[in-house]
């Protein structure tokens, strides 16, 4: 398909719904029209349209369109005179019938008349449009973007209420969502729709020239768990070249109000109104191009661009040369930095400066640097670290605060070996006493941490040595007690928390957690998720959630001092409710979703793939699953700074094993090579994925699943000992074993754990005890609904991907047209796999493919 092909389908309209039915319960109450009011792109001319169409159906009446045009309002009557010729005179006096006469001929009932930017009427135009309404010749159905923007004989027509105003904002999320549905024809990523709709700002115009603009480029696949967009979305030329219409339509004092706005995005509005003209400021406002923020809790008042594409345009077209005039304009309020400047003003004060070969200065750069990291600009952070550490004549201190915040930037973006020199070097200058005694004269004691903690990272995360992170901590010791006294042991123990050293973590944090409750330092805080990790496992999921809870509400309050604390709390809670069998729970708290806007969501979105892929896994979308899992394998594998590779690569073996994929051995032999590294706190869950791997490849892994129920059973890890012996205990039926042991072994591990699941486990396992086919079909379909499906734990038949997967949801009680909806096929590619399925398995019923799957 042709990039110029794509350009031409028809771009869906998205009902809306509420506007709609307000619309016209309006007209019919007697109103004598309505105008809807809306940026540009928000769909108010579709909606107008349709709200036109169902009025003159249901009335019979006559709908007259009239379109405002940008060169009418300077000349009297051009508008209407499209319409019904030119306008008769009589003296000093118009001659009203003779207008109205084309108005009543247009047809024998009512009349619609449907204005389109109503703002652009000339004045004598929209007089006569007024005159019709309150004369009751016609009803009006007027759009524009404000309602400043009228005429003022329509806008008295508002304020003597012969005519309502409704307000069209822009889409939100779930509208977005459902437009992407429409347009593309399939199911839509939720991470690509909350994206576009962060882009786009809800605007129906943006999210359609993204959308076309993606599908031209290659950005926007299709894959089998819905469309996906890969990389970094920017303005397609159409709309560049649309949004350069509407500056080029600007004064250019108001331009320049623009301009200013977007390139020190965002602009304090007293700071910005020492520069420009209150009246140009006010029709900079109007155009709809910028809009202002009150920013909390120092309720600064901030001009910025009204949606982040147009910012990105504006600032990819102002002229050099007029890039560096609006600098020198502005240089007054850029020299004074202000701690209440916004993360994007500092990043965006630093790149508007290197562009006019200005040196902002050294702190300048650095605060960028960090600002940067903050807006997720990984990239603009290291070249902006190196931009101040190229500098000349730095001082130890400052070379050391640098180094820090490159080092941190490089491990980000997957270059941990040169994140590793700028560590190990801003170490070796910690070790000379006039740079700290710098560094702590200038206050920047949280660079010199950062250097320690950085090092211990590097070797639990990177290198996979626990033990030498401990010792690295010990040795840094007396910088980390520059912040508290103890920082260096709480970091320590952290740090086992999340090596899954439970033995030793859980009596410490809990003891601390318990001491301190809400009212708990940050080092403490930090302690919870590792926390509620160790009490999922240990069978107390009840425990690990409600300790979520509210920690995540306050680490969205301090993401920006703590910025991981989010994304790990809430892989935590994800976890405990995959642990209690709650698939909707677990669904709300993938990592990343509405904290995406947060800081550091890189290493949420790793978490977020995987998170997504366990989620398909409970809902029995294996093939989704193995999508994802190859997606984040393949990302991860460039950079993996959280260590979470081998978590990817263990569920994709056990995915792939699920639906008969060829690749599943080759996969588990990768797995198995992995060293854990981040994913230590979840050793348990991933040995226990890799014995249901062997199990469902027919591999004999009796001896492996006995070793591990040993392992947990030392470990008090209870949750797994229960899945560990659920696995055993349908192995022992094919091996002869004393199931009746194991059988008593899950009952007593299962009164123990927290949760829903758990109880079904046991409930199983009697059933199968009990010998009863009614039973042991309730309690597999159960099983299934809570994210435990049976035929996962047992070894495959030989049915291909798509047809094993169908016949496992089959298996648990969905009908055709449930498993059509979950895996978005239709109900006859079902029936059609289900027949084959029947004849593989020598089967005649729905009821005997529990035998199998």
């Amino acid at each position: 398909m042709s990039a110029e092909s794509l350009e031409r389908p028809s771009w869906p309209i998205l009902a809306r719904g509420p506007e709609f039915a307000r619309a016209l319960a309006i007209l019919e109450a007697g109103a004598r029209g309505l105008v809807l009011l809306g940026d540009a792109g928000t769909g108010k001319t579709a909606l107008a349209e349709k709200i036109a169409a169902q009025y003159t159906a249901q009335h019979q009446a006559t709908e007259l369109p009239i379109m405002g045009a940008a060169g009418d309002s300077s000349l009297p009557w051009s508008t209407m005179a499209r319409h019904v010729g030119d306008l008769t005179m009589d003296g000093d006096q118009v001659a009203l019938d003779n207008a109205v006469r084309p108005i009543r001929q247009a047809g024998t009932g009512k009349t619609l008349l449907r204005v389109d930017d109503a703002g652009l009427l000339d004045e004598m135009s929209s007089q006569y449009v007024s005159w019709l309404v309150r004369a009751g010749h016609a009803i009006v159905l007027a759009t524009t973007r404000r309602f400043q923007f009228l005429p003022q004989s329509m806008k008295l027509l508002v304020k003597d209420a012969h005519i309502e105003q409704i307000d069209i904002g822009p889409f939100t999320c779930d509208e977005t969502g459902a437009l992407l549905e429409l347009a593309l024809g399939g199911p839509v990523d939720d991470e690509f729709t909350r994206r576009l709709w962060r882009s786009s700002g809800g605007n129906a115009l943006f999210i359609r020239e993204l959308v076309r603009a993606g599908r031209n480029s290659g950005a926007l696949v299709r894959t089998a768990g819905g469309w996906r967009w890969n990389g970094r979305m920017s303005a397609s030329r159409r709309l560049q070249d649309l949004l350069r219409a509407d500056l080029d339509r600007l004064p250019d004092a108001v331009r320049a109000v623009v301009e200013l706005a977007a390139l020190g995005e965002p602009m304090p509005r007293r700071q910005l109104l020492r520069l420009v003209d209150a009246a140009d400021y006010d029709r900079a406002l109007e155009s709809g191009l910028v809009t202002v923020d009150v920013s909390r809790p120092v309720d600064v008042a901030r001009v910025r661009p009204s949606h982040p594409l147009i910012g990105e345009v504006v600032r990819e077209i102002v002229p050099a040369a007029t890039r560096r005039d609006l600098y020198r304009l502005a240089n007054e309020y850029r020299t004074r930095p202000s701690s209440s400047d916004t993360p994007t003003a500092r990043l965006r004060t630093a790149m508007w400066a290197l562009e006019c070969g200005i040196d902002p200065g050294f702190d300048a750069l650095l605060g960028a640097a960090v600002a940067a990291v903050q807006l997720h600009d990984i990239d603009k952070s290291v070249d902006l670290a190196g931009e101040a550490l190229g500098a000349g004549d730095l001082t130890g201190a400052q070379r050391l605060r640098a180094l820090a915040v490159r080092g941190f930037a490089l491990g980000f973006v997957g270059n941990q070996e040169r994140s590793r020199k700028d560590i190990d070097e801003g170490w070796r200058l910690l070790q000379d006493p006039d740079v700290v005694a710098a560094v702590r004269a200038a206050g920047w004691e949280d660079a010199a941490c950062e250097i320690v903690k950085m090092r211990a990272g590097l070797a639990q995360y990177l290198d996979d040595d626990p033990d030498r992170a401990q010792a690295i901590i010990a040795d840094g010791a007396w910088v980390l007690e520059w912040h508290c006294e103890d920082a260096a042991d709480l970091l320590a123990l952290s740090m086992r928390g999340w090596a899954g050293d439970w033995e030793y973590f859980m009596p410490a944090a809990g003891e601390l957690v318990e001491r301190h409750d809400a009212g708990m330092p940050a080092e403490v805080f930090a302690l919870l998720a590792p926390y509620a990790f160790g009490l999922s496992a240990r069978g107390k999921s009840d425990a690990a959630l409600a300790v979520c809870r509210w920690a995540v509400d306050v680490a969205r309050g301090n993401s920006d001092a703590e910025p991981w604390n989010v994304g790990q709390l809430r892989a935590a809670q994800h976890r405990a409710s995959l642990y209690q069998g709650d698939i909707d729970a677990a669904q709300g708290w993938v990592a990343g979703g509405d904290d995406e806007d947060l800081s550091f969501v890189k290493y949420e979105q790793d978490l977020s793939s995987i998170g997504r892929a366990e989620i398909a896994m409970a809902q029995g979308r294996w093939s989704d699953a193995v999508t994802d899992l190859r997606h984040a394998t393949e990302r991860l594998e460039n950079n993996d700074r959280g260590g979470l590779r081998a978590y990817a690569w263990i569920k994709r073996a056990y995915a792939e094993a699920v639906i008969g994929d060829t690749a599943a051995r080759t996969t588990l032999k990768r797995a198995r090579s992995e060293p854990l590294r981040g994913v230590r706190m979840t050793e348990d869950e991933l040995r226990l994925a890799l014995v249901c791997t062997a199990v469902v490849l027919g591999d004999d892994a009796v001896d492996e699943a006995d070793k591990l129920i040993a392992w947990t059973q030392r470990r008090g890890l209870l949750s797994t000992e229960l899945d560990a012996l659920h696995v055993r205990y349908l192995l022992a039926g094919r091996r002869g074993g004393a199931r009746s042991t194991l059988a008593e072994q899950v009952r007593a591990v299962a009164a123990c754990v927290d949760g829903r699941r758990a109880r079904l486990v046991r409930e199983h396992v009697d059933a199968l005890e009990a010998g009863d086919a009614v039973r042991i079909k309730r309690a597999v379909s159960d099983l299934g609904k809570s994210g435990t499906w049976v035929h996962a734990r047992e070894p495959r038949p030989a049915l291909t991907p798509r047809e094993y997967e169908i016949a496992a949801l089959a298996a648990s009680g969905l009908t055709s047209r449930a498993i059509a909806e979950r895996l978005h096929v239709s109900s006859r590619t079902v029936d059609s796999h289900l027949s084959r399925v029947f004849a593989k398995l020598n089967v005649s019923s729905r009821g005997d493919l529990g035998r199998y799957v």
